[in-house]
């Protein structure tokens, strides 16, 4: 199609749709979710940590702990995160754990880099993850 049939030039074009796909980025950003500073995820991490005897029990209620643990970072200041947001976010962090787990495997421990490794490690390299 040429620019001039329908009266839009292909940068404008380019640009109505990459403004499209801003929008629906902006909005799955907009709806509430907690971001993340390396503070309130060290918090997250030293609290799940300290609590993971109790979310390795068989029978419990997960949804209660991790209300807990978004307490805790609520109390140290980020007062919108929620209990699931936790949850999602402590998955993410294991995900990224166990990778940096292989990669220690293969290279060695000084090939990993990531800065809650070492955290995690001690609590969750004895047992399992």
């Amino acid at each position: 199609m040429e620019a001039g049939s329908s009266g839009e030039t292909p940068a404008k074009q380019e640009a109505e749709r990459t403004t499209v796909e801003d929008v629906r980025v902006d909005s799955k950003k907009s709806k509430g979710d907690f971001l993340w500073t390396s503070e309130a995820t060290w918090t997250l991490v030293r609290v799940r940590l300290a609590l993971d005897s109790s979310f390795r029990q068989p029978v419990c209620r997960k949804a209660r702990l991790w209300e807990r643990v978004a307490e805790a970072v609520r109390a140290g200041g980020h007062r919108e995160v929620k209990g699931h947001e936790c949850d999602c976010k402590w998955r993410n962090l294991l995900a990224t754990y166990r990778k940096n787990r292989e990669r220690a495997r293969r290279l060695g421990g000084q090939a990993v880099h990531w800065e809650f490794f070492t955290a995690m490690d001690a609590v969750l390299g004895r047992g399992g993850d």
